[in-house]
């Protein structure tokens, strides 16, 4: 599956909620997430521009690879995913062959479907909490972006193509 997408920094809640409550948006994720990033010794995947990632989202669990595409507007990324049935054996696996854990996140995430968009708002918590709410559209395409987060209230400026690298960088003096 082709990933398009962008970020919203130092949003405002509540506004964007009541926003996409008037736009008929329906909710279909609330609770917290836990990614653990793996890498080889000599970072060869983030070399890449590429992700690997486990991730815990509620009862669920998750291992995503995501392949570097492009920034045109927006982070595109090839990606691949894989339901697991167990977090922390899936990490050992991947420990078991050679991968290291890079990095640790847990975020509260509320995801919304619109108008065949995903719209999550996140707000880490732990090691990275110094790093405001932001939000992530997740569209077909740069234009479908565009155009909902107008509907939210955005401008083209505020919509970043960033990746999760780019927004630790971004805030790392925050800390």
């Amino acid at each position: 599956m082709r990933e398009t997408e962008v970020k919203v920094l130092e949003i405002d809640r509540e506004r964007v909620i009541a926003t996409l409550d008037r736009l008929g948006a329906e909710l279909i994720f609330d609770g917290m997430m836990r990614a653990v990033f793996l890498d080889f010794p000599g970072r060869s995947i983030i070399n890449a521009g590429n992700l690997l990632r486990v991730r815990a989202e509620g009862n669920r669990s998750v291992m995503t690879f995501k392949g570097f595409v492009g920034r045109r507007g927006a982070k595109v990324m090839d990606e691949l995913e894989v339901e697991v049935s167990d977090h922390a054996t899936a990490v050992a696996i991947l420990e078991g062959i050679g991968l290291e854990v890079i990095e640790e996140m847990e975020k509260q995430r509320t995801s919304y479907s619109l108008k065949g968009a995903h719209v999550d708002i996140d707000r880490y918590v732990g090691l990275h909490a110094h790093i405001p709410v932001f939000l992530e559209i997740e569209a077909v395409d740069v234009e479908t972006i565009a155009r909902l987060a107008e509907e939210l209230g955005f401008e083209e400026e505020a919509l970043l193509p960033w990746s999760t690298r780019d927004l630790l960088d971004h805030y790392a003096d925050r800390t």
